[in-house]
């Protein structure tokens, strides 16, 4: 649950740093399928969120929601191209923040746990005595 939103967040400041047009802006001439979808498109945050969460359960093992978050990934990111709000490449970076995000969270996620248990270890343990 934390993924998503980090790899929205990121979507967010990369659109706001490197501004790239959508289709109906850069394409207004010939394209009229979908009202709105003015701002920038440089990543897609909806690619990127889906991804993130297909990344998580596939870095936790989890490989039968992996698999079926991933298809739900790819299909969002093909949507976004057929409703013509982000061209290709922008679904591609996208998918590439939500991925990388979702492997960054989940390490930073298991490096916390591993020192949490090992902390939790040593406090449970009995302090040795020396024998005299």
């Amino acid at each position: 649950m934390l993924a998503w939103p980090v790899a929205n967040a990121c979507t967010d400041v990369i659109k706001a740093t490197w501004p790239m047009p959508r289709p109906p802006v850069a394409l207004s001439d010939v394209m009229h399928r979908v009202e709105g979808g003015m701002g920038n498109g440089t990543a897609s945050a909806h690619s990127a969120n889906m991804m993130a969460i297909a990344i998580v359960f596939g870095v936790f093992g989890h490989k039968g929601l992996f698999c079926c978050w991933l298809v739900i990934a790819l299909l969002t990111g093909i949507s976004r191209i057929y409703n013509g709000v982000h061209f290709p490449y922008q679904v591609l970076f996208g998918w590439g923040v939500g991925a990388f995000v979702a492997w960054l969270v989940s390490i930073t996620l298991q490096a916390g746990v591993s020192v949490f248990s090992r902390r939790k270890l040593d406090e449970n343990q009995e302090p040795e005595h020396e024998m005299v």
